[in-house]
């Protein structure tokens, strides 16, 4: 099968594990849970409110899985701190 590679958005700074940690299950998941970025929007899966206060980051990541709300999780490729202003994602809440 074809590795896929995404580029997403990730709200909060990204555990240094490479493992994202699914507190409503309180179990480890495969990979880093992030939001596809589609063509400049956030994909949202699940619940997401409350995580937009926390800063954002942009990057581009190979799925490995899928988390417990359906949003894909990586392995993080690159990431950086989103340029787009906190504003942006106010239309989201």
């Amino acid at each position: 099968m074809k590795e896929k590679i995404i580029k997403f958005f990730r709200f909060g700074k990204p555990p240094v594990s490479g493992i994202s940690h699914n507190f409503r299950d309180d179990s480890s998941e495969e990979g880093v849970s992030v939001y596809e970025n589609r063509n400049g929007e956030p994909d949202f899966k699940g619940w997401y409110f409350g995580f937009l206060d926390r800063p954002c980051f942009e990057g581009e990541g190979k799925v490995v899985g899928s988390g417990s709300d359906g949003e894909p999780l990586v392995e993080i490729i690159s990431i950086r701190k989103s340029r787009k202003p906190k504003s942006f994602f106010d239309k989201y809440r």
